[in-house]
């Protein structure tokens, strides 16, 4: 059921005609390749739109949404009985590093991956969460954790500076092409596929264009999906 507050809100929305105030959370990895086209779709054909956007990790963000301060987020799917979710658009998170990394351009061994210190996401986040369980299923020690960050912006400086590894989405590094300061350490088995989706309350009012966004990010997910199975 609706909460007071969201029945006022769609009251409100509709008894002024207006499009509707958005207030979105997205996971700082999809801003990037998935958002901006997006949005500024949105914007063309729904100019009176209004937008509030906070960027952060999936269990912050969820926590938002839950709390109704977030009508919508994009980010990680998953699957939770007060939540809807809509797959958009398929991803793997995978171990990186600089280029000059000990471990990088070369044949190595997945044990090797014990000997170094990592730059990982709070406890909370599903990736490290998945990351700590492979390390566990593997018999591997968990990943030694020497920086604790949310931060995506600080890893790329940081680790070509360091032998640091982590835990990013295979997106992160191609974003940079050529010029990127970090590698994939390739192994299959902490290779994470996964998919980004839309996650609403169950039964909670989206603001009118709160749908319109959703359709666009349909259409920019299958744009996507057909680009990545054409190379």
């Amino acid at each position: 059921m609706q909460s007071i507050d969201e029945t006022q809100r769609e009251i409100t929305d509709y008894a002024k005609g207006l499009v509707g105030h958005m207030r979105l959370g997205a996971a700082a990895t999809i801003t990037e390749f998935l958002l901006p086209e997006a949005l500024s779709r949105l914007i063309e054909s729904t100019p009176g739109v209004s937008l509030s956007l906070s960027i952060g990790m999936s269990d912050v963000l969820l926590e938002g949404l839950r709390r109704d301060d977030l009508d919508m987020v994009i980010g990680p799917a998953t699957e939770s009985a007060d939540l809807d979710c809509v797959p958009i658009v398929e991803d793997q998170v995978v171990v990186v590093a600089s280029r000059h990394h000990a471990l990088a351009n070369q044949v190595t061994k997945i044990d090797q991956l014990r000997h170094f210190q990592w730059a990982l996401p709070a406890k909370s986040v599903a990736t490290r969460k998945w990351l700590e369980h492979t390390f566990e299923e593997l018999g591997l020690p968990a990943p030694a954790i020497q920086i604790e960050t949310n931060s995506l912006a600080l890893l790329p400086r940081l680790l070509a500076r360091t032998q640091l590894l982590s835990f990013v989405s295979r997106r992160n590094l191609s974003a940079y092409k050529e010029a990127s300061p970090l590698v994939e350490i390739p192994f299959k088995e902490t290779t994470l596929h996964r998919h980004f989706g839309l996650l609403t309350r169950k039964n909670g009012y989206l603001p009118p264009a709160c749908e319109e966004l959703i359709s666009l990010l349909k259409e920019k997910g299958s744009e996507i999906f057909r680009e990545t199975k054409s190379y």
